[in-house]
């Protein structure tokens, strides 16, 4: 994928014209959880997938790094939002790999996910959002961590001017 391409497919999440809602429109259909950010971790997408992972609507603009309400560990601890993956990866950290989390959301339903966050950067290279896909797991059970290959990890290029 070219850096146009990315910076089209961001367009189309994040806001863009009437021209891109079809891939918007796309991404909505998926059965998948996909939410984007901008760099402050500030959510502005969540398709339909997300909302109900979450269990509850997420707002747009005040809702910070996750659509999640709380979240937890495989152990139980609380896993505070400004330490989530996507929040690790908007500070330009690595992300460690098989990092399992249950969302705790308001229906109380028990079930794990692994998140899969990306950031986007601009030309010079600094990061001017995120993406995120959650991959939900089967199982009401806590995972045992199992290290991810790197080259499944999510990679995106900077976005061209």
């Amino acid at each position: 994928m070219t850096a146009g391409e990315v910076k089209m497919l961001a367009d189309s999440l994040i806001g863009g014209d009437e021209a891109h809602s079809v891939f918007r429109r796309m991404v909505d259909a998926l059965p998948a959880a996909i939410y984007t950010t901008d760099a402050q971790g500030r959510l502005t997408y969540f398709n339909p997938a997300a909302a109900r992972l979450s269990g509850r609507a997420p707002v747009l603009g005040t809702d910070q790094w996750s659509v999640t309400w709380k979240m937890s560990r495989p152990d139980g601890t609380p896993l505070p939002h400004d330490r989530c993956p996507m929040a690790i990866a908007l500070r330009g950290e690595q992300v460690p790999a098989g990092i399992s989390v249950s969302p705790n959301a308001p229906t109380a339903r028990a079930f794990w996910f692994t998140p899969h966050p990306g950031v986007l950067r601009d030309p010079e290279g600094r990061i001017v959002g995120g993406i995120n896909l959650l991959w939900t797991l089967q199982s009401a059970k806590p995972p045992r961590s199992k290290p991810m290959k790197p080259s499944a990890r999510l990679s995106i290029p900077p976005l061209s001017a």
